[in-house]
């Protein structure tokens, strides 16, 4: 076997590559020209069809030619003798060796069959063209819908010359959502909420045609020609169908489903910072609020809304809106919008709150949708203010106005420390003494709390001209106000604090400020601590009834005055399937069935399937218009599916035993 077997043989593949490619445009030509006909259409798309099949073969063959060194390949890959060396067979070897093994390959393929090359393009095309040919039959065996005969009492697509031949339904979602209007065939369908949706019908001699839906709505359809168009804005989902009439005769179409895809809201995620924090007023007053927007259909303006206000109940509050920007897109309907916050530009003071919410808006017409972000709470620390009580009653503020000044002295012994560090200190001492005797003068006015004596300290003049008397000897420790004015717990507190000021004022009043700053700090915990824990309340004043006089009162009337029960409690609910209960009464007498009771479950049906499980509902509808039809062999199955529409009954009622019987 030399090279040019090889390409005769490549020849032959191609060949039979391009009779299966015109086969399957041939069956897909024919496939689609009957189908058009069909639907009364132009026959031109079956020659569309084959013309767009031959691009499809010609397309592949290019990119996937057929050589003789492609021949050669499926050779090493399918025959082990040829040791792959197939490829030889295309060239004249100029060694020894190659002509060699050149001999020994044209050896083993004169004893060998080559495998027929199984290629993915051919299986395509014929594929294709089997495909074509099933729809090619499917098209010329089925019976057309004027030409098939009625089922008894089932009304049918054609009375005389009256005839619904297709119904075809268009919707145009609002310009807001982006989305292009769409076409399908008369079957459950689901559109945006506020589409345009249009049914066109093409009905032969007709003089009416309208749209019924579950809605209520009877829209009388335009005729132009054979085509009937009738339009409305989706609002809810609906059960719908077209009925023809001319004169007596009325034709209609099976009822159908039209979903709707409610128009969402927007949704909001706080990304930074987290929803509560607590900002001391020695740190920076600055905060950046970042958020995760979406929504279904994109948004419009997002904007984040501060409200300022301090606490209690004589606070007031002031609102601002700021801009935000947007930081980054993630696809089309989703932003990350983000926003510096300078609480100094918001006029914060200490003790103030917070809130910041971001708000946003999305694109629907002609009111948009708002949604809110969780509550962003920032608290700017303030020492001196008491927390609202979450216990019944009025907090009251007990602690004195004082409790600010350790904060004050701690200030200022860390700028002296600062100052000693830069060499700027002046008289480190004389400093030092002042913030000392500050102080002391804090710890004398804390300690009238639990009753401890002035005894003086360190640096005070005695008085010269003071007069000895029995009280300078008398000790007062245990006086009747003090035991009733603050708690045990708030005086171990208090006096731990005192004794963190008295070893502050030792190391402060000798010069040593580094050493007094850890116990001004521990002063100032217990401070915090007895803020905190110090409250207390006052009883709520409210109406009390009078106490009710039972012996005077207790069965003193009749039984025959006592009103009837029925009236009052819970009123019960209206069942919403009586309509449907009704119907299956109306099955059990034959031949004088209320027209109404069966249409107004028709109704309740249609709800139903708008509700949900929409599938086995309109197929019960198609069952229910049979038989106000006159079919009496599908009272049966529409019987069955009714029980099955209604809610399964509850578990049944226990009696309960007599008083004193065991079971």
């Amino acid at each position: 076997m030399s090279a040019h077997i090889l390409e005769a043989r490549a020849h032959r593949i191609r060949t039979s590559r391009i009779a299966a490619w015109m086969l399957a445009a041939v069956m897909v030509g024919l496939a689609l020209g009957a189908w058009a006909i069909r639907f009364d259409a132009s026959p031109r798309w079956g020659s569309l069809g084959g013309m767009l099949v031959i691009t499809i073969g010609a397309w592949i063959a290019r990119r996937r030619p057929v050589t003789a060194r492609t021949v050669a390949r499926h050779i090493d890959r399918t025959v082990l003798r040829v040791e792959e060396s197939a490829e030889l067979l295309l060239t004249d070897p100029d060694t020894v060796v190659g002509r060699i093994q050149r001999q020994r390959v044209i050896d083993a393929l004169a004893m060998s069959s080559i495998p027929p090359m199984r290629s993915a393009t051919m299986r395509t095309a014929l594929g294709m063209a089997t495909l074509a040919g099933v729809a090619l039959a499917i098209a010329l065996l089925l019976p057309t819908e004027g030409a098939a005969e009625p089922r008894e009492a089932t009304p049918v697509a054609r009375v005389a010359t009256l005839t619904i031949s297709a119904v075809e339904v268009r919707w145009t979602p609002p310009a807001y959502t982006g989305r292009p209007s769409r076409t399908a065939a008369a079957t459950t369908n689901s559109a945006e909420e506020g589409s345009m949706v249009t049914w066109s019908a093409r009905v032969r001699g007709a003089e009416t045609v309208r749209v019924i839906s579950s809605a209520g709505d009877t829209l009388v359809a335009t005729p132009d020609g054979d085509t009937w168009a009738a339009s409305i804005s989706l609002t809810r989902p609906l059960v719908w169908r077209v009925e023809a009439t001319r004169g007596s005769q009325t034709v209609r179409t099976e009822d159908r489903l039209i979903m709707m895809i409610a128009d969402q809201p927007p949704l909001l995620s706080i990304l930074a910072p987290p929803t509560r924090i607590v900002i001391d007023w020695t740190e920076p007053h600055v905060v950046v609020a970042r958020a995760l927007v979406r929504d279904d259909h994109g948004l419009g303006r997002t904007r984040l809304i501060a409200l300022v206000g301090g606490r209690g109940e004589g606070a007031t509050f002031r609102e601002q809106t700021l801009a935000v920007e947007v930081e980054s897109r993630r696809g089309r309907a989703a932003i990350v919008v983000s926003r510096l916050v300078n609480l100094d530009s918001l006029g914060v003071a200490p003790g103030d709150e917070v809130l910041l919410t971001f708000e946003a808006f999305d694109r629907r017409q002609p009111r948009p949708q708002s949604a809110r972000s969780e509550t962003i709470f920032i608290t700017m620390l303030d020492t001196a203010t008491t927390s609202t009580a979450t216990l019944p009653g009025i907090a009251l503020q007990v602690e004195p106005a004082v409790f600010r000044s350790q904060r004050q002295i701690i200030l200022d012994t860390e700028a002296l420390l600062r100052d000693i560090r830069l060499g700027r200190g002046g008289d480190v001492m004389r400093r030092s003494m002042d913030i000392g005797y500050e102080q002391h003068l804090l710890r004398i006015r804390y300690g009238e709390l639990v009753g401890e004596e002035n005894e003086g300290g360190p640096g005070e003049p005695a008085d010269e001209d003071h007069v000895v008397t029995a009280d300078d000897f008398r000790h007062d420790h245990d006086m009747a106000e003090n035991a009733t004015l603050l708690s045990t717990g708030v005086k171990t507190l208090l006096k731990r604090a005192l004794s963190s000021m008295w070893e502050a004022e030792k190391q402060l009043r000798t010069g040593r400020a580094a050493a007094a700053l850890p116990s001004e700090y521990a002063a100032l915990e217990s401070l915090e601590e007895i803020r905190r824990a110090s409250r207390a309340y006052v009883k709520r004043i409210g109406f009390e009834p009078p106490a009710i006089d039972v012996r005077g009162t207790r069965l003193t009337r009749f039984a025959t005055s006592l009103a009837p029960l029925t009236g009052g409690g819970t009123p019960v609910a209206e069942d919403p399937d009586i309509p449907i209960r009704d119907a299956l009464v109306q099955l059990e007498h034959a031949g004088a069935r209320r027209r109404d009771a069966l249409q107004a479950a028709g109704v309740r049906l249609a709800a139903r399937a708008t509700e949900g499980a929409p599938g086995s509902v309109i197929e019960t509808l198609g069952l229910l218009r049979r038989v106000i039809d006159g079919c009496e062999q599908c009272v049966a199955g529409l019987r069955e599916r009714l029980l099955a529409a209604l809610p399964q009954p509850g578990p049944p009622l226990i009696r309960r035993p007599a008083a004193g019987h065991t079971p």
